[in-house]
């Protein structure tokens, strides 16, 4: 009812703010006929560029979970609650289908979870599992899917109202999609067209009851952006913080198929070489694939010696959660001793309130993963010290990066160097800019991960970002 009332207001409007993805939801493509991106002779401006390739991504090919379907389910009739959508309509008759349909979606994912999951070797498996093939689980929804959306469709006529009949359009678009979805995984539709899609499927955590999804992703996504955002006759503009590497946009718009637009790479308002100073210790050893204890009391004893430096204030980047909690749980006390407060993601406190407490505790430490690298806004001396664990480069068995790296490789690329390294750096440059946030902030950088002074590739991490004084520890 209040998305049919805003898609309303939107076409008397003169200048319209949305996020990235409810932009990518009303956009359904550019065709010949069509003047504008939403609407007639519009264009856009894309802040916080670097993210709308992985948002176009999931619009082009959503993902779908157990708890996503039994969600939706839910809204149209909630058994236990007596509420839901369908009340307001004769559906005594489609209700009972719902019902059916929540122990088929049960039944389905605990399928795939079994046969995709399984122990293998005496190893457990991890929260990915790739999909080569066709029909690895048996589609036991679909039947009584399409009972449903034909139910559904039946109740029509006897909407009272336009909205309502607009809200019962879009149950009925929402379960087709699911029912695309699933076929389209099952049967690997769109690598059918000629193009090049990863399938997988995925686990929330290792819990027995973790949430599965089923997922798919195009390798390459740039013919999509030229065919539909960078087009003859109509305009867009990319704007981000990190957008370049080495000082040239060249991944980016490679990334993206702007290969012809036009690029503008503006000054820094901040004074990083005033304002900044990066340590890198020496010793600590090489990040390993592997749990190395050595490794990690040698992680423990900086991350401890560098937030002594500004007694506190800092944020403590990881890209490994196994190592957040274990280095957790061993300086919690540590700082406590030294009235120091050590928050941590993963402790069941959302992000924003984490945030919300470091901001207030001047002195408090924040541990974070993955959502701290982007995103983070804390002016002023409650951080004023960043300290990034390890070089942030992709999990390599991730089957997105899996099929990406392929891809290069199959068209005699270097993937690490096309793929691996430049995307490693922009997450660097993300996680370098949570520091600086204002002209007056001041701060300290310590950088974890020796290789960016004993690996070749190191100085294009230092070379992406603003120059400013470095002391290499010994």
């Amino acid at each position: 009812m209040f998305f049919q009332k805003a898609k309303k207001e939107l076409t008397d409007s003169d200048v319209i703010i949305v996020n990235h993805h409810l932009f990518f939801t009303l956009f359904d493509g550019i065709s010949e006929d069509k003047d504008g991106y939403l609407y007639r002779d519009d264009f856009v401006i894309f802040d916080e560029g670097h993210t709308v390739e992985q948002v176009a991504t999931d619009h082009i090919a959503p993902s779908l979970s157990r708890e996503m379907v039994k969600y939706h389910l839910l809204k149209l009739y909630n058994h236990q609650k007596k509420k839901g959508f369908l009340l307001t309509l004769p559906s005594l008759h489609i209700q009972a289908i719902i019902q059916t349909l929540h122990d088929l979606n049960q039944m389905f994912f605990y399928r795939l979870k079994e046969n995709l999951f399984s122990l293998n070797k005496g190893k457990p498996a991890g929260l990915t599992s790739r999909v080569y093939e066709k029909n690895v689980e048996e589609n036991i929804i679909k039947p009584e899917l399409d009972n449903l959306l034909k139910n559904l469709r039946s109740l029509r006529p006897a909407c009272r109202d336009e909205e309502q009949e607009n809200e019962l359009n879009e149950f009925i678009i929402r379960f087709s999609e699911i029912n695309y979805i699933l076929d389209d995984f099952l049967n690997q539709r769109k690598n059918e067209k000629g193009n090049d899609f990863v399938y997988w499927a995925e686990l929330s955590s290792q819990k027995p009851e973790s949430n599965v999804s089923i997922c798919s992703s195009p390798v390459d996504i740039s013919d999509y952006f030229r065919r539909n955002i960078f087009r003859p006759n109509n305009s867009t503009i990319f704007t981000s913080a990190t957008l370049t590497i080495n000082n040239n946009f060249e991944y980016f718009k490679n990334r993206l198929g702007g290969e012809s637009v036009n690029e503008f790479k503006l000054s820094s308002p901040f004074d990083f070489y005033r304002q900044v100073k990066i340590y890198i210790p020496k010793d600590i050893p090489t990040p390993s694939k592997e749990t190395n204890l050595i490794y990690e009391e040698k992680l423990k004893d900086w991350i401890h010696y560098f937030i002594k430096m500004t007694n506190g204030k800092a944020l403590v980047l990881f890209t490994n959660s196994f190592l957040l909690k274990n280095i957790g749980k061993k300086l919690k006390e540590t700082l406590a001793a030294d009235e120091i407060e050590l928050l941590m993601q993963g402790s069941g406190v959302s992000r924003s309130l984490l945030l919300k407490h470091f901001q207030s505790d001047v002195s408090s430490v924040l541990f974070g993963l993955d959502s701290f690298w982007m995103g983070v806004d804390v002016p002023g001396d409650a951080l004023s010290n960043l300290i990034i664990t390890r070089l942030p480069f992709q999990v390599p068995s991730h089957p997105v990066v899996q099929a990406k790296m392929e891809f290069i490789e199959q068209k005699g690329g270097n993937s690490f160097f096309e793929y691996s390294l430049p995307e490693a750096i922009l997450k660097f440059r993300q996680g370098i800019g949570r520091l600086i946030r204002h002209k007056t902030d001041k701060g300290i950088i310590a950088i974890l991960d020796n290789r960016i002074i004993t690996k070749t590739y190191g100085k294009y991490f230092l070379n992406s970002i603003d120059e400013c004084e470095v002391e290499i520890v010994e």
